[in-house]
């Protein structure tokens, strides 16, 4: 495969092809809640799949059913009704990404790197090496390693990225709230004054008190973080003004602390 980059990131194509097997399974699952009971009826089934974290973060499987998986041949035999309910169905719930294609489908790859990019910023990192650098002799000693790099799989968090840029090493972990909670008591202090320039201010946001979001400055405006749990989301560098401006909403509270 020739160079390829994604979102910013070079990639390879041992990367390419496990990323397929997440974003184009066989059977696929589609939402039949808008159908009525004669129309689900009439939509044929598989046999259960494993509803893996992948498979819930490439489908946008979150919140309720029910499902029925298909597979490619299954679909294209729907009556051409059926398949415009499903289709538009998984449409509004993926958007802004476009629905996963099939995997015989010869533009296979290049519709994977687009569903990738859908929705998200390219890393910035490429533009922030010195400031990476200055970081990772400072308070975040695996910065620079960290930036620019994707997750084998789903999973690793926004805390647990924060958590690993400062040291630990957890970039492939599941953070839980609590976890991250604990850590940020241990290693933290609170700070009200906006980022200095030498970077190491965690940057942490709640919903209606709760825990929803976290990031960590660098030196000269630039702060990392993963914009979520997904197999699709890296580690990445972005200003620190746009990220917080993408958390300016409603019940959302920005606090700061600055790493011991």
């Amino acid at each position: 495969m020739t160079s390829l980059s994604v979102l910013g990131i070079p990639v390879t194509g041992q990367q390419v092809e496990r990323w397929l097997g997440y974003y184009c399974p066989g059977p696929q699952p589609f939402r039949t809640a808008d159908l009525t009971q004669d129309q689900t009826q009439r939509v044929p089934t598989v046999d259960a799949v494993e509803v893996t974290d992948e498979l819930r973060d490439t489908f946008f499987m979150y919140g309720g059913g029910p499902w029925t998986w298909l597979s490619e041949n299954q679909h294209a035999d729907l009556q051409p009704g059926l398949r415009t309910l499903l289709g538009a169905e998984r449409r509004r719930r993926m958007h802004p990404k476009p629905a996963p294609a099939w995997p015989s489908d010869p533009m296979i790859s290049a519709k994977l790197v687009r569903w990738m990019e859908a929705g998200a910023r390219p890393s910035l990192h490429a533009l922030a090496r010195s400031e990476l650098r200055r970081a990772s002799a400072g308070p975040l000693p695996r910065a620079a390693e960290l930036a620019g790099t994707f997750p084998a799989r789903s999973g690793p968090n926004c805390f647990g990225a924060v958590m690993a840029a400062a040291g630990q090493s957890v970039e492939d972990d599941w953070i839980q709230l609590d976890q991250f909670q604990t850590w940020l008591d241990a290693a933290t202090t609170p700070d009200r004054t906006r980022a200095g320039d030498e970077g190491g201010q965690v940057l942490v946001w709640r919903q209606d008190g709760d825990l929803a979001h976290a990031a960590v400055t660098l030196p000269g405006g630039w702060s990392l973080h993963k914009q979520s749990q997904s197999w699709s989301n890296p580690i990445g560098v972005w200003t620190t003004d746009e990220i917080i401006s993408s958390w300016r909403l409603l019940g959302v509270r920005l606090s700061r602390y600055q790493l011991l």
